[in-house]
């Protein structure tokens, strides 16, 4: 076999190979070739223009990422040193660039430290439909539904936590505060005994266990959880305030006295003492002592309406007539610009500093 043949398998193909092209043929390889100047620099201006949108979305994509990835990390420092406001400010920026888990997450929990429960939830909830059986989502949304004050938010999150992870202490100590905010004692104080049996060094447990124990009026339960407290140093000014509300409903006001005394000494700056020690004195007829409370009181805080208007009512008792209206006066200059000029005012005063009142009574 010669090596043409061997290559192109048969010496007729390599004849065909030699025929000379027709006019036909070679007019059409002309036609193919015969391209227009104009034609050849606009198919290379769609090249070049293919290139650079490549290059646009590259650069737009690199400036998005960069973006996310700046308000994201600015956020978390922000997050990290206590400037909640901003670090929102920021997350929130960030998922303008991109979905992201862990910002979403992160921003939920700034939401929820401001105490905007109700900006926290929209974004749990959708976080809850991507991850069912992530129980943090939901002891989170329990907590945020606290903030809200809706009781059957709460519980249906925090029975959900539950749900999915039955040894979740945090979770059941959700449902146990839920069920205290609905007044529920006995299951509060069941879900409470249940946490302590595992852990009897809870102390935020321990105090609601002693609260619940007091609103049902076992007032030795309440003792004993709050003994336990100050034997093991775990008791907080939450813990004296009870315990001397405890002794006032006993009639003990020496002990009670020496209670809120306690938390003062614990945090000068202490608002709900002062004003239980003057109670006491004036129902003792100790209004001069009162007056001591009050004056001491407000010289630590001068914005402090209640203490103006407790005293008012006892320069009044001594006789001080003109001394109780300039307090009056300058409690109604501080008191809230949100509930000036409404009916009712007096009880809206007492109704707002109940509602900021920490330990909930």
């Amino acid at each position: 076999m010669n090596f043409l043949k061997k290559i192109f398998g048969s010496t007729d193909q390599v004849q065909q190979q030699n025929e000379p092209q027709t006019d036909s043929s070679v007019n059409q390889d002309n036609e193919l070739d015969r391209s227009t100047p104009d034609e050849i620099q606009a198919e290379s201006a769609d090249t070049d223009e293919a290139d650079i949108n490549e290059e646009e979305v590259q650069e737009a994509e690199h400036e998005r990422k960069y973006n996310f990835e700046t308000l994201r990390d600015d956020g978390l420092r922000a997050m990290q040193i206590g400037h909640i406001n901003y670090a929102a400010k920021c997350l929130s920026a960030a998922l303008e660039y991109q979905e992201d888990f862990e910002t979403s997450l992160n921003l939920s929990e700034c939401y929820i430290r401001l105490h905007q429960g109700d900006r926290a939830i929209p974004i749990l909830r959708q976080l809850q439909q991507h991850n069912p059986e992530n129980p943090q989502l939901f002891t989170d949304a329990a907590v945020a539904a606290e903030q809200m004050q809706d009781w059957a938010l709460m519980e249906e999150n925090a029975q959900r936590a539950l749900d999915i992870a039955p040894e979740d202490d945090n979770a059941l100590f959700l449902l146990a505060r839920c069920k205290f905010s609905q007044q529920e004692y006995a299951e509060a104080e069941q879900h409470l005994n249940t946490l302590l049996n595992r852990n009897g060094d809870y102390n935020s447990v321990r105090l609601l266990h002693a609260r619940t124990c007091y609103e049902q009026k076992k007032y030795d339960e309440t003792e004993a959880d709050l003994n336990f407290m100050i034997q093991h140093d775990m008791a907080s000014e939450g813990a004296y305030f009870l315990l001397g509300m405890l002794k006032e409903t006993q009639g003990d006001t020496a002990a009670a006295t020496h209670a809120y005394q306690t938390m003062i000494d614990i945090d000068p700056f202490n608002r709900e003492a002062p004003l239980k020690l003057a109670r006491i004195a004036l129902n003792n007829d100790n209004p001069q002592q009162a007056l001591t409370y009050l004056d001491e009181a407000i010289q630590m805080q001068e914005d402090f309406v209640p203490a103006y208007k407790l005293r008012a009512d006892v320069k009044r008792a001594l006789g001080d007539e003109s001394g109780a209206e300039a307090d009056e006066k300058t409690a109604m200059e501080l008191v809230p610009e949100e509930i000036k000029g409404e009916e009712n005012l007096e009880a809206k005063i007492n109704d707002f500093y109940k509602s900021i009142n920490p330990y909930g009574f």
